[in-house]
């Protein structure tokens, strides 16, 4: 068993119809060219219109599972701390499931490239895995030998939640050039104090939302907050007293990055680190380094 994933039972050689339980894996199967296997996703999932119209079995969160025993997948692809609960059930209407658990992001990669062998797939999707590879090294080397700058991964504000060393968007972070504060729990995710944060003072301060470009969208669904998470902007959190403080408020470093760039382990956490590489070490960004 791996520690990025693990698979049990046995999907048959290859797998030919798999579900998707995660928006990330969505993004995934499409990305190693695996669209047409696709046999059912989530309410939160968004294939292209031309796989049709593919059936819905519950939320990411929620899995509808009689509507997976129907549906009868060679392959079901889950999360490993949301759908642990769901495991038991899944194996009995699954020829496999697919737990993915990793805590990097070579681990991410890791677990795309056994989807793709359990499903036997194209060139297309080595390929694709080649080039994701190369882009990691790539920013890996860039950043190397650069100061790395103060990171504070702001997850939610009450309480003030953040990544650990258990989490991949702790790593991703570690990628990209930046020190997150040292926070070596075994959850991924924990809450910090004020007075933690004040001590590590970030240099830079990294949450989910929106740029100033980017249209106002429709509030995450069951957000209670006056400003949801996903419709954040850099300047709601520099005007927070709560970071006055910190040396990222005094020079204007707080960022805000799409949530499928930085929470979602799938091929597009590759372009969010290039992103936060460049915002993190802006002397050595350019064009060709910065995702578009």
């Amino acid at each position: 068993m791996s520690q990025d994933f693990s698979v049990l039972g046995e999907p048959g050689k290859p797998a030919e119809r798999i579900l998707s339980l995660a928006p990330s894996f969505t993004d995934t199967l499409l990305f190693l060219g695996l669209g047409q296997k696709i046999i059912g996703v989530t309410a939160n999932c968004k294939p292209p219109k031309e796989l049709g119209k593919l059936p819905t079995c519950g939320s990411f969160a929620s899995p509808d599972i009689e509507k997976i025993a129907k549906l009868k997948p060679d392959l079901t692809l889950v999360l490993g701390r949301i759908h642990a609960p769901y495991l038991k059930e899944l194996l009995s209407y699954s020829k496999a499931v697919l737990t993915l658990d990793a805590n990097t992001v070579t681990g991410i990669i890791n677990t795309m490239a056994e989807i793709n062998r359990l499903a036997d797939g194209s060139n297309k999707g080595e390929d694709a895995l080649t080039t994701l590879r190369q882009r990691y090294d790539a920013v890996v080397e860039r950043v190397k030998a650069l100061n790395k700058p103060r990171v504070f991964r702001m997850m939610t504000e009450d309480p003030m939640v953040t990544a650990t060393t258990a989490s991949f968007q702790y790593n991703a972070i570690e990628v990209a050039g930046g020190q997150p504060m040292l926070l070596d729990y075994g959850e991924p995710y924990t809450a910090v104090t004020t007075e933690e944060i004040i001590d590590f003072d970030p240099e830079v301060i990294i949450s989910c939302g929106r740029s100033y470009e980017q249209a106002v969208k429709k509030s995450c669904e069951n957000s209670h907050s006056d400003i949801p998470i996903c419709l954040r902007l850099p300047q709601d959190i520099i005007d927070n007293n709560y970071w006055k403080e910190t040396s990222a408020a005094k020079t204007e470093r707080a960022y805000t990055i799409s949530c499928q760039f930085i929470c979602h382990p799938s091929p597009s956490l590759m372009d969010g680190i290039e992103n936060m590489s460049a915002l993190f070490h802006p002397e050595v960004a350019t064009d060709d380094n910065i995702s578009k």
